[in-house]
């Protein structure tokens, strides 16, 4: 459990957040906190098209230019989107090793290569999800 202001650090450390909603409901988001601030705009978006219906009946003109709502990148994330690609083709590399290696392993050495796998598949998915929103943003 993690409790920090910091949103690069939350950004780069965790995976899915737990949040503390209006009348004391936790609520679990999956991904990092720009993921969570995502599903927050888009709660907000609903939640304005829910209340103006005439104005959701036009679709184009019912949510604001993709352009208006995109901040900049920090110089950490310019830094951090250069990195990503590296680490994506690097954690590929590492998980087609690793399957090669449990095609000729023996039935006890399985299970701790397994959990491997899983987490690797785990750390190249969330890796993944960063670099294209940041790679979204930086377009």
């Amino acid at each position: 459990l993690v409790v920090s202001h910091d949103r690069y650090f939350l950004d780069r450390t965790v995976e899915k957040i737990l949040a503390l909603e209006g009348d004391g409901e936790i609520k679990e988001y999956p991904g990092n906190y720009s993921v969570y601030l995502d599903y927050q705009r888009q709660a907000e978006s609903d939640a304005k098209a829910a209340k103006s219906p005439a104005k959701s009946s036009n679709s184009p003109k019912a949510q604001p230019p993709a352009s208006t709502t995109k901040k900049s990148l920090s110089a950490w994330e310019k830094r951090d989107l250069g990195t990503l690609e590296t680490k994506i083709t690097k954690l590929e590399a590492d998980k087609t090793k690793l399957e090669k290696l449990m095609a000729t392993a023996s039935y006890g050495d399985l299970p701790p290569l397994t959990q491997q796998l899983k987490d690797l598949e785990q750390s190249i998915e969330t890796t993944t999800i960063k670099w294209m929103a940041l790679a979204e943003r930086d377009s």
